[in-house]
């Protein structure tokens, strides 16, 4: 499903920009007009701050293991693309994306551990992980 939104969503930690925190990360990327910027904080989950929306800390899906971290990243940027792409709000998508990152830690090597949609769902909502 195709949609009309128009999204500047840039994902990083606060480290890549030189900041001490990823409150002054996220002030950095919204001072270059970025409508949307997604800071990647490790275990303490992701500060989202958006146009019109007071910064948020989503940090509500802990990993139920960590096997290896390699990975983890690209899996939260693939599924904030991939439901962006579906329409999905942005709140719900970064809730989703770490929900899913948080379960892709739980493998070997960046490709040991990719959640199905349902399994990520459910970690999202705190509920036991099908499969």
């Amino acid at each position: 499903m195709a949609t009309d939104y128009d999204y500047d969503v840039i994902v990083v930690g606060e480290a890549l920009l030189g900041c001490d925190t990823p409150e002054a990360a996220a002030r950095t990327l919204r001072s270059w007009e970025t409508a949307t910027a997604a800071i990647t904080c490790g275990a303490s989950g992701v500060l989202l701050e958006s146009e019109g929306v007071p910064a948020q800390s989503l940090s509500d899906a802990p990993a139920p293991r960590v096997v290896d971290q390699t990975g983890g990243g690209d899996v939260f940027v693939g599924t904030v693309t991939a439901r962006l792409a579906l329409g999905d709000p942005i709140t719900a998508t970064v809730e989703l994306a770490v929900a899913a990152a948080t379960l892709s830690v739980g493998g070997r090597g960046g490709t040991g551990a990719i959640p199905t949609l349902a399994r990520t769902a459910a970690h999202r909502e705190g509920a036991p992980c099908p499969g």
